[in-house]
């Protein structure tokens, strides 16, 4: 997160200013990063941020190693089978069946 999108407040502040700060976050703006004794402790978000990210984090990525098998596969298949195929799909299809 670029520091420009943070607002950083003491631990302190924070306590006694909840209810402004909940607004803040809650109207959409920046993101507050809660300091103690001069450290980062908390990231303060609305909750329409917080969905977002889960939503980013629990959708599904897609398996590229199975995609990557069945290219490889299929490259091999061509390969061993060359000169055996034919573009036509009726003879593909008799190939298949066994009638030619």
């Amino acid at each position: 997160m670029e520091k420009s999108k943070r607002k950083t407040i003491r631990a302190t502040n924070f306590r006694q200013h909840l209810f402004d700060y909940l607004d803040h976050v809650h109207q959409g703006k920046e993101p507050l990063v809660i300091e103690r004794n001069g450290k980062p402790e908390a990231v303060v978000i609305g909750f329409e941020q917080y969905r977002k990210a889960v939503e980013r984090k629990l959708k599904p990525k897609p398996d590229l190693s199975v995609i990557d098998a069945i290219r490889t596969s299929h490259e091999e298949y061509l390969k061993a089978h060359r000169g055996r195929l034919s573009s036509d799909s009726v003879e593909i299809i008799r190939q298949i069946r066994g009638e030619s």
